[in-house]
């Protein structure tokens, strides 16, 4: 089961953490603006999202796109 999804739409990608291991990760990992979050899903820009995976896989998280 992965533990992170990405949506990607265009100028916004929507990071939702699928596990609690993947919500630990991001309160440690991932500045987040109050106007960002949406329930639990994150918005974020495209320009962040190749270190925002690398991270994660790093730290061993699996990603499903």
């Amino acid at each position: 089961m992965p533990d992170l999804r990405l949506d990607i739409h265009g100028t916004v990608v929507l990071l939702t953490p699928l596990t609690a291991k993947a919500t630990r990760w991001i309160d440690d990992n991932v500045e987040i603006e109050p106007w960002q979050r949406f329930g639990d899903v994150i918005a974020i820009e495209p320009r962040y999202v190749d270190g925002l995976i690398a991270g994660a896989i790093q730290d061993g998280l699996e990603i499903e796109q």
